[in-house]
C-alpha cells in the first residue's frame, strides 16, 4: 500500500473511512454511492466531519447522511471564519474556485455515474486516442480510478458528441 500522507483525493478520502471504520465492508456499488457523493469534497474538511461523525455517532457503520451532515457544517464555519476575518479579494476568490471546484467534480461524478458502462469505455477509449499524449490517470475501466482531468475529458467528450451517448441526458 501508498504511504497513506501520499493519497490524494477520493483514495485519500477512503483510506480515512476504512480507518475510521474498519469494520464497515461496503459493497462495490455502495463505495460508487460514496464516492459520488464526497469524493470531490475538501480532504481536510471531510477529515474534520469524520471525526465529529465518530464523536456524535457509535455505529460500527458510517452513514452518508451523518458524514455529509457533518461536512457542510465544517465547511459553513471554514466560509464563516474568513467572512468573520474580512477577506482580502484573493481569499474570496479562492473559496469561490473551491466551491466551483467541488460542485463539478460533483456534477462529473453525478454525469458519469449515469452513462452506461458501454459508452464510458468507448468515451475512455476516444479520449485516450484523442488526448492520451498528455492526458494521465486513465486507471482501470471504472471511472471511478480516472484522474479529475480523464474523468471531465470523457464528460466533455460525451457532451459533445451525443450519438456516443444515445438516450443518456446532459446534466442540467
Amino acid at each position: 500500500m501508498k504511504d497513506p500522507e501520499l493519497l490524494t483525493g477520493w483514495n485519500r478520502i477512503a483510506w480515512l473511512l476504512g480507518q475510521r471504520w474498519p469494520e464497515w465492508e461496503p459493497s462495490v456499488h455502495e463505495r460508487a454511492d460514496w464516492k459520488r457523493m464526497i469524493g470531490g469534497c475538501h480532504l481536510e474538511w471531510i477529515d474534520e466531519a469524520m471525526l465529529r461523525v465518530k464523536q456524535n455517532y457509535s455505529s460500527r457503520i458510517p452513514q452518508i447522511k451523518w458524514l455529509i451532515g457533518k461536512y457542510n457544517e465544517v465547511k459553513e464555519e471554514q466560509f464563516a471564519k474568513v467572512r468573520n476575518e474580512a477577506p482580502t479579494p484573493s481569499q474570496v476568490n479562492e473559496i469561490d474556485v473551491m466551491v466551483e471546484v467541488e460542485r463539478d467534480r460533483r456534477d462529473c461524478m453525478n454525469y458519469l455515474g449515469g452513462v452506461d458502462d458501454e459508452t464510458l469505455e468507448r468515451g475512455r477509449a476516444a479520449v485516450r486516442k484523442l488526448r492520451g499524449g498528455f492526458l494521465t490517470g486513465f486507471g482501470s475501466e471504472c471511472y471511478t480510478s480516472w484522474s479529475w482531468a480523464v474523468r471531465f475529458a470523457v464528460m466533455f467528450h460525451l457532451q459533445d458528441a451525443p450519438e456516443a451517448i444515445g438516450s443518456v441526458g446532459c446534466p442540467d
